[in-house]
């Protein structure tokens, strides 16, 4: 934590863990401020370091399976609503969604989806429900019910230093049946039993 915030990380949480969600750089103040409109952390958005460490493992895994990633980074919201508008013409066969909520990402997926009749995946089970083809990664609410039993034991009185490190090992795959029947999409039998979940 210590580290993190000697390199201005602006803190917050996700699934009841704090984390980093931004770095501010020199002369600006690493605080969130909230707003409807664009919010101050925008413009540093570009600059995120776990989406561009996750590329060369995305590249690997898709050599392993003989098909071929297309990365492109995006910088504003004009430019990822583009890179999504345009994913067919582009000749993409789907869209593998990485975990980030700055530039509205994962909503321009999910209407590429529709428009587009393009297959989409994501990290978080949400957006399978929301009109994805499908998610895989941890379970929402498993991770929230870990962290609010963690936090129960600091309220009666456990030093948080002192507490193990726990990783949620609920791994979700979901499958929204009614976007592969909308893309034209047969799923097999073996990814269904695979499943943890299937919406129908």
């Amino acid at each position: 934590h210590d580290r993190l915030a000697a390199k201005r990380a602006c803190f917050g949480s996700k699934m009841g863990w704090e984390r980093a969600n931004w770095f501010a750089p020199a002369g600006v103040a690493p605080e969130t401020e909230y707003s409807f409109g664009r919010q101050n952390w925008f413009p540093y958005a570009a600059a995120d370091t776990a989406a561009a460490a996750a590329v060369p493992v995305y590249r690997d895994a898709a050599r392993l399976l003989g098909i071929e990633l297309a990365a492109q980074a995006v910088h504003t919201e004009e430019e990822a609503q583009a890179a999504c508008a345009t994913a067919r013409k582009g000749g993409r066969d789907g869209i593998l969604a990485y975990d980030a909520a700055a530039l509205n990402l994962n909503g321009f997926i999910l209407e590429a989806t529709t428009r587009q009749a393009i297959p989409s995946m994501f990290a978080s089970a949400f957006f399978a429900e929301q009109g994805g083809l499908a998610s895989y990664g941890p379970g929402q609410y498993a991770s929230g019910r870990q962290a609010a039993r963690l936090v129960d034991k600091i309220i009666k009185g456990a030093k948080p230093a002192e507490i193990p490190v726990e990783v949620n090992s609920q791994i979700e795959f979901v499958i929204n049946l009614k976007v592969a029947h909308a893309l034209g999409l047969s799923i097999t039998p073996e990814a269904m039993f695979q499943a943890n979940r299937l919406i129908r």
